[in-house]
């Protein structure tokens, strides 16, 4: 069983998520207008939210914030355990 990340609605007020807004992305919780006091969060604007709970990755700056949110998002569980996926693809598409 896995776990998704909140991309559809801010998490101090409940409302949707608003394209022409900035947002700070707190691990474990979700986006929110209001930046956190501490540094554990990553700026990533409405659009590029909307953008990837929609699957829609036509937008280079989604592509950017999309990576650098995802990024963010495993180091937080993983650590600084490096992931092997590139290695895993590299094998599997040379065989």
């Amino acid at each position: 069983m896995g776990y998704g990340l909140n991309l559809s609605h801010e998490i101090e007020t409940g409302l949707l998520i608003e394209a022409d807004k900035q947002y700070y992305y707190v691990i474990d919780a979700g986006p929110c207008y209001i930046k956190p006091l501490d540094n554990n969060y990553c700026p990533v604007s409405g659009c590029t939210l909307i953008d990837l709970n929609n699957l829609q990755f036509s937008d280079r700056k989604t592509l950017h914030e999309s990576k650098q949110l995802l990024k963010w998002a495993l180091a937080g569980h993983l650590g600084d355990k490096p992931l092997k996926s590139r290695e895993m693809f590299k094998q599997l598409y040379c065989l």
